[in-house]
């Protein structure tokens, strides 16, 4: 408040507290007028406001420091600040959303929005050359209405190794999920008599490689399958009924076996050696790439090296890169892995395209955003995208029954049981599939 007429501070030296609130006093207006004249009230008047301005500047600083705590005065909110948006995200926002428009005018459909670029995902389901091309709400509503998009489960016959490194990954990647880690893919191969162990994930990769380190094969996935089976349950085979089938196949046809002979001999025989665990290059990029990159520098160093022996000149990057016939895991390739490994491979069906960076190294016009590269890249090697129909297994008859879902969380599974026996398709259930080997 402001010290009124009838109150005077005449004689008391003002305070620093005082000076803000005390205003000079003039005494009534027609006092004023009456003695000094009207020129002379005005210039009081206009004195009497400079003072009020000084006492009130003079103030200020103490009032700014009362600001900071000191009882009486109020606390000021600290300023609100606007969060501002990096150039670099921006750039990938509108990047993302721009081969998403161009992609869905070629008939792909978009999973996630533009605006979390790095979890969007398309797919190509339907006839390559519609026109104008089906639209589809979400990937899984376009390849249930795309038989020809979906795989459903494949005899491994001829392909053993590559089917028991899809119990191996699987094991393997639940093993780390219960040590708390997210691998989200595991990949692996067994290669020139050696099991090749790889994830996505650089933090579960780090605990993979000290679990594994040192272990051979055989001793590392020992304690994966017991830690597996511990599981809340595993025996009554109420957990995931894939996850039970991997992984008693793992215990029993690779572990368990009692000699080298038979179907899975070269997988049996690698995992009587140390493991290897392949952590080459930078967090998020894909299992597979990781696995065939380090085979490939480590044929790369042999061919250079024996060139060197014989006195022969060495070209770099003269060696193709090394793709196990046995390499899969936990999902098929996506179409970055696929465009970049598998290219032309019979028996191998992409997955989802992802859109993040991890997925798109190397890529041709991803990293420089250059959008028409980028697409027409995709667009020329990819026709359509896959999906796994999920189904369920009456073993008393060992037929095959579909749920009437699909996913792109893993690749399809084998047409044989725990036992070995076939699985059959009732005529009902028979879907328009595709072949598939991972």
């Amino acid at each position: 408040m402001h010290a009124h007429g009838n109150e005077s501070d005449h004689g008391r030296r003002p305070t620093a507290k005082s000076a803000e609130r005390v205003t000079p006093q003039l005494p009534p207006l027609e006092t004023l007028q009456g003695s000094a004249g009207n020129a002379a009230v005005t210039e009081m008047i206009s004195r009497a406001g400079d003072s009020r301005s000084v006492q009130r500047t003079a103030a200020r600083p103490l009032a700014s420091a009362r600001a900071t705590g000191r009882r009486g005065a109020p606390r000021m909110p600290p300023p609100r600040t606007r969060r501002k948006t990096s150039s670099k995200a921006a750039a990938n926002k509108l990047f993302a959303k721009q081969v998403m428009e161009k992609l869905k005018a070629e008939g792909w459909t978009a999973d996630g929005s533009h605006e979390v670029w790095a979890r969007m995902k398309f797919h190509k389901v339907g006839p390559h050359d519609a026109a104008p091309p089906k639209k589809y709400k979400s990937g899984d509503a376009g390849y249930k209405d795309n038989p020809g998009n979906t795989i459903a489960p494949a005899s491994f016959a001829d392909k053993r190794d590559k089917q028991a490194m899809r119990w191996v990954s699987t094991a393997v990647m639940e093993y780390l999920k219960l040590l708390g880690k997210n691998a989200i893919e595991i990949q692996a191969a067994v290669h020139e008599g050696t099991l090749y162990l790889s994830a996505n994930s650089k933090d579960a990769l780090g605990t993979l490689q000290s679990q594994a380190n040192g272990k051979t094969g055989k001793a590392f996935l020992t304690e994966v399958t017991a830690k597996v089976r511990e599981k809340d349950g595993f025996d009554d085979r109420s957990v995931d009924d894939r996850l039970a089938r991997h992984t008693r196949k793992t215990d029993e046809r690779l572990i368990g076996a009692t000699g080298s002979e038979g179907n899975y001999s070269n997988v049996i025989d690698a995992l009587g050696k140390p493991v290897m665990v392949v952590v080459d290059g930078g967090d998020g990029f894909h299992a597979e790439r990781r696995i065939v990159g380090h085979l490939t520098k480590q044929a790369e160093g042999k061919a250079e090296k024996d060139a060197k022996t014989a006195g022969t000149p060495y070209t770099p990057g003269s060696i193709p890169q090394v793709v196990p016939d046995s390499l899969a895991g936990t999902k098929r390739p996506c179409v970055s892995c696929y465009l970049k490994l598998f290219q032309g491979k019979e028996g191998i069906n992409p997955g989802p395209h992802w859109m993040s960076s991890a997925a798109n190294q190397e890529m041709p016009g991803y990293d420089d955003k250059d959008i028409a590269r980028f697409v027409k890249y995709l667009t020329d090697g990819i026709s359509n995208t896959y999906a796994t129909l999920v189904w369920e297994c009456d073993d008393a008859n060992h037929e095959i029954t579909f749920t009437g879902k699909v996913t792109t969380e893993y690749g399809s599974d084998s047409n044989t049981d725990e036992e070995g026996d076939t699985l059959t398709v009732p005529p009902s259930e028979v879907p328009t599939v595709g072949e598939d080997a991972g």
